[in-house]
């Protein structure tokens, strides 16, 4: 008998690769990978709906958080309040052209007229209940676009449902330009949360 020396059966055995037990560890981490990117997803396409960013300088760039599943009624509509606004199709041309980076003919405006509150024009811009509005003086074109903006003289009493918005910049394509809107067109309310990286 030698002492010291492996068997050679037992040396064959050690010796054989292990390929036929299944790799439970490279499972178990693909599935929670999976998972992961499943769940992300998810609260991607749900906070794509409740968190918009605007590129635009009518109103502070950057993130806005918005619900876009609460029925807006005409108590929650207040002057000098934010909202997302759609406006008709045919106004999709124009916010293409103006260089919106928007899918959807939605605006951020900010409503600076209700129900009662007399809108006027005159040489010097906007005026509402007779007060002349800071640069609001609409523009023949923006960036090279042509627009139509309500005439010199023009004076109409908001009734019930209608609403008179602006950008907080002079640029912004508003109610200047394309009138009063109604009830049905404001979206949801919106608050901004600051600025962050945006990747178109």
């Amino acid at each position: 008998m030698q002492v010291g020396k492996m068997p050679i059966d037992n040396i064959a055995v050690a010796n054989t690769p292990v390929t036929n037990i299944p790799n439970k560890c490279n499972y178990r981490l693909h599935f929670i990978i999976s998972c992961c990117l499943l769940i992300g997803l998810c609260l991607w396409l749900s906070l794509s709906r409740w968190v918009v960013y605007n590129n635009t300088a009518s109103e502070p760039i950057g993130w806005y958080v918005v619900n876009p599943y609460h029925d807006i009624e005409i108590k929650d509509i207040k002057v000098g309040g934010l909202y997302t606004i759609k406006l008709p199709e045919t106004n999709m041309h124009t916010i293409k052209r103006l260089g919106y980076h928007t899918n959807t003919n939605t605006l951020l405006k900010r409503i600076i007229a209700v129900s009662g509150d007399v809108v006027s024009v005159n040489s010097f811009g906007m005026l509402i209940n007779g007060h002349l509005l800071k640069h609001s003086k609409a523009y023949q074109s923006i960036r090279g676009v042509a627009l139509n903006p309500l005439p010199i003289g023009y004076t109409h009493r908001l009734v019930q449902d209608e609403y008179f918005v602006m950008g907080d910049g002079d640029n912004s394509f508003d109610s200047r330009y394309f009138g009063v809107i109604g009830m049905a067109n404001i979206i949801s309310k919106a608050d901004y949360i600051g600025k962050a990286f945006y990747f178109q």
